[in-house]
C-alpha cells in the first residue's frame, strides 16, 4: 500500500524473502541497487543528447510545415486579395477608355476624310455647288453633333464603370455601419460556431480596429 516506489536490494541471501515478493522491484545485491536507483553520468548524457536530438528535429520540422503553410496563406491572400480585384478593374477601366480614344480618334479621321473629299468635289463642280454645299453643311451638323455627343457618353459610361468599381470595394460597407470581424490569425468569422467563449477577436471598423472577447457562443 506505499505510495512510493519500493526497491528490495538485501543481497548475499539464499532464499527470497518477502521484502523481495512485495517490492515492485528486485536488486540482487544492495550495489546493484544503487546502480538501478543512479545510472551512470555517461548514461544519463546520452539519453539527453538523444532526446534534445529528436526535439531539435521535431521543432526543426513543426517550423518547416508552419512556414510552408504560412506561404501558401500568403500565396492565396495574394490570389483573393481585394487590392488585386481593385487592380484588374482599374486595368480594365483605363484599357476601356483607350478604346474610347481610340473609337473617337477614328471617327474624327472619317468625317475629315469626308469632308475633305466633299470640299475636293465641289472645287470640281462648281456648277452644282447649291446641292454640294446643303451636304456639306449637312455632314458637318451630323459632325457637330456627333462631337458634342461622344463625350458625354464616353463620360457616362466611365461614370458607370466608376460605380461599378466603387460596388466592388470590401471597404464600403464599413461606411455604413458595418465591421469585419476576424480571429487572431487573421482568420474572418463567418458563423458563430466559428468561436468559442473567451476568446480573443478583432472588429475592423471604417477608422480603424476594435480588440473584443467573446462572452458565450450563441448559433
Amino acid at each position: 500500500a506505499s505510495p512510493l516506489p519500493v526497491l528490495a536490494g538485501i543481497g548475499h541471501e539464499v532464499d527470497f524473502t518477502l521484502a523481495d515478493m512485495t517490492a515492485d522491484a528486485r536488486a540482487a545485491t544492495p550495489t546493484h541497487a544503487a546502480q538501478m536507483l543512479w545510472p551512470a553520468r555517461g548514461e544519463l548524457e546520452r539519453r539527453l543528447r538523444s532526446l534534445a536530438a529528436d526535439l531539435n528535429r521535431i521543432g526543426a520540422l513543426s517550423l518547416a510545415r508552419r512556414e510552408e503553410r504560412l506561404e501558401r496563406l500568403e500565396r492565396d491572400l495574394a490570389w483573393r486579395s481585394p487590392q488585386r480585384s481593385l487592380a484588374a478593374w482599374g486595368e480594365r477601366l483605363r484599357a476601356a477608355l483607350r478604346l474610347l480614344d481610340a473609337a473617337l480618334r477614328r471617327n474624327l479621321e472619317r468625317s475629315e476624310n469626308r469632308l475633305r473629299s466633299l470640299a475636293a468635289a465641289v472645287a470640281r463642280a462648281p456648277d452644282r455647288l447649291p446641292p454640294r454645299q446643303a451636304a456639306l453643311d449637312a455632314l458637318d451638323g451630323r459632325l457637330r453633333r456627333f462631337g458634342l455627343q461622344f463625350p458625354s457618353q464616353a463620360e457616362n459610361r466611365l461614370e458607370r464603370l466608376a460605380l461599378r468599381l466603387e460596388a466592388l470595394d470590401p471597404r464600403a460597407p464599413l461606411e455604413r455601419g458595418y465591421a469585419l470581424a476576424r480571429k487572431t490569425d487573421g482568420t474572418f468569422v463567418r458563423s458563430p460556431a466559428m468561436v468559442q467563449a473567451d476568446e480573443l477577436l478583432r472588429l475592423t471598423v471604417r477608422d480603424g480596429d476594435i480588440p473584443v472577447r467573446v462572452r458565450r457562443e450563441k448559433p
